[in-house]
């Protein structure tokens, strides 16, 4: 199962390290957002239940009345920045896999509660993914979360995840490098920069990721001037 584990005061998220990073990357997070971000922590401790083959009952109820509270306050409302159809399409699918889920559940079919948990994950991701601000400033943004995420992966130990996010930062620096003209992205040396900050640690990450970023956005904030 695909899960994060970040620390947010006295709280322990197990959230999709994607959706993670999609919500974190907003310029504001509002009620859907952290409710989504509860169900997706709720399915990740359901999911390492059904992979020890071992279900607690209280634990699907709870997930169960998360998605309750999404399905009654924003079925009808979605968020303006996301496409209707797709968010009916989406919130009508995970509403069949919850209903697979339960009777996985009640039937021991651990494979298949498993795999439905991933495929709710993975509509989560679709959601927030289609509704993203494309601007270069969001992705940049984004990008500075993957990075964190990817560093706190491997000390983790949490190898699928690292994996699932390296892969999605090679797609979302790609897309940030072809904001650049051929001229800037000789300037910066954006080859090497992905490989600078890829190789760093956590701590020394943490230092440096400012000014890195702060340049690239400068950079690019001072060529739509021109």
């Amino acid at each position: 199962m695909m899960v994060f584990t970040i620390f947010n005061g006295s709280l322990v998220f197990s959230c999709d390290p994607i959706l993670e990073s999609l919500i974190l990357s907003k310029s504001s997070i509002n009620s859907i957002d952290m409710l989504f971000r509860e169900f997706s922590t709720k399915l990740g401790q359901l999911g390492r239940e059904a992979r020890n083959s071992k279900i607690d009952m209280d634990t699907l109820v709870n997930t169960k009345l998360v998605w309750l509270k999404v399905y009654e306050k924003y079925y009808l409302y979605p968020p303006d920045t996301i496409n209707h159809k797709h968010w009916t399409q989406s919130i009508d699918k995970i509403a069949k896999l919850i209903k697979s889920i339960s009777l996985g559940a009640s039937t021991s079919d651990f494979e298949t509660t498993h795999t439905d948990i991933l495929k709710i994950q993975t509509t989560l991701v679709s959601i927030y993914d289609g509704s993203q601000n494309k601007s270069f400033f969001a992705k940049s943004k984004m990008i500075q979360h993957l990075f964190h995420l990817h560093k706190k992966s491997k000390l983790e130990e949490l190898e699928e995840d690292a994996k699932l996010i390296k892969d999605r930062l090679h797609i979302e620096w790609n897309e940030l490098v072809n904001y650049f003209s051929t001229k800037d992205k000789i300037l910066l040396n954006l080859d090497t920069k992905f490989s600078k900050l890829q190789n760093m640690g956590l701590d020394e990450y943490n230092v440096q990721k400012e000014t890195i970023f702060k340049q690239l956005d400068e950079m690019y904030w001072n060529s739509q001037d021109q």
